[in-house]
């Protein structure tokens, strides 16, 4: 039987960069709390918001999954968060006891994910609600935060 999975409790200001294009990521992100902003930027370095990731979510598991290191995709704290930070090789290990069609079927998502990540970076698709959303609770974050006069 598989032990429990090793992590770290890692801590992010509102605006800090968690990754960005071309990082190496060996962890699996669960957010504790606060929340990122998933990004692709296009090949005119156009910011194309993919979603917002909350309390609770996951982030970083497409390229732990199909063991591609380009991630085309960046996240930034919109306002403090902790992040519980799970090595990759801890979730690779757990891996080797699940069945093998859950395996498959997993990586297999993860691939199609990827795909349509590729492909919203390729059509600059990007979603006008979502880009507003994102920044208004980073702007809300920053003016509502301790010793930060307007």
């Amino acid at each position: 039987m598989a032990g429990a999975l090793k992590h770290t409790l890692q801590k992010f200001e509102a605006g800090a960069i968690i990754f960005k294009d071309g990082d190496f990521r060996q962890h699996l992100y669960i957010v504790q709390k606060g929340q990122l902003g998933i990004f692709k930027l296009s090949a005119k370095d156009e910011r194309l918001p993919l979603g917002i990731i909350q309390s609770g979510e996951y982030l970083g598991e497409t390229g732990l999954l199909d063991g591609k290191t380009n991630h085309a995709t960046w996240a930034m704290a919109l306002t403090d968060v902790e992040l519980i930070a799970i090595p990759a090789n801890s979730i690779l290990e757990q891996l080797k006891t699940a069945p093998p069609w859950l395996v498959a079927l997993t990586r297999g998502m993860s691939q199609k994910l990827r795909r349509m990540n590729d492909l919203v970076k390729r059509n600059r698709l990007t979603d006008e609600s979502l880009d507003t959303a994102i920044m208004a609770v980073f702007e809300n974050h920053q003016k509502t935060k301790p010793g930060k006069k307007d």
